[in-house]
């Protein structure tokens, strides 16, 4: 009874531990900062407001060293598998058919996830450089209505908070310049929730299709 009892409150603990991580995650604003500053592309993730770099990511340079044992072994290992998927490379139409199903079962999920995906801090300017005054003229016409445009076409997609939007021009470069920096922010709950409803769509795919393929009649009919 003791035994019992302990194993009853492990698992209530490890479905606590569970409810409680899946509750944190679905609460939890995962985010992608991206930055692009005059020709250089920052990119960093986390759990806002706190994310770390990744892109560009600089190693320290090291010295050439022989390549190790392991390394050998793995490179003869890579090599052997590649040669066996040479020699039987596997029937391609189930592949095909299979990448297909997976399309199709989390197409409409990761769209609606996506819709929920909110564009906070935008910064946006654009400056305008040509070779002479006319053709920075034109220039910042054309980008001043792509701009707004494109701007007005997105909100109604996802929502959208903008710090600055704004064209200039500059008479003295012959460079047409982009500041840009964002934090794209998506709710856990809507991760989770296309990942479970894309599996659930998939499950039915993969239930359906072997009855579909015993009864090819009944499939044509409906």
């Amino acid at each position: 009874m003791a035994i019992g009892t302990i194993l009853l409150w492990i698992v209530v603990i490890l479905l606590a531990v569970i409810l409680l991580v899946l509750l944190l995650f679905s609460l939890a604003d995962f985010t992608l900062r991206v930055r692009y500053w005059d020709g250089e592309l920052t990119l960093s993730a986390g759990v806002w407001p706190v994310t770390v770099k990744f892109f560009p990511f600089s190693e320290p340079e090291e010295e050439q060293k022989p390549p190790s044992k392991k390394a050998k072994r793995q490179k003869k290992a890579v090599h052997k598998a590649k040669k066996q998927i040479e020699e039987n490379p596997g029937d391609f139409g189930k592949d095909l058919g299979a990448l297909k199903d997976l399309m199709g079962a989390f197409f409409p999920p990761i769209w609606r996830t996506v819709r929920g995906l909110k564009v906070r801090r935008l910064t946006l300017h654009v400056r305008v450089g040509g070779w002479d005054a006319a053709e920075t003229a034109i220039r910042y016409g054309k980008v001043n209505a792509l701009l707004y445009g494109s701007f007005g076409a997105a909100s109604n997609l996802m929502d959208i908070k903008a710090r600055h939007l704004g064209v200039s021009y500059d008479f003295l470069s012959r460079e047409t310049k982009v500041f840009l920096e964002a934090d794209l922010r998506l709710r856990g709950a809507r991760v989770l929730w296309g990942g479970v409803t894309g599996f659930g769509r998939l499950l039915g795919r993969l239930i359906r299709k072997p009855a579909a393929e015993s009864n090819p009649d009944a499939a044509g009919r409906k």
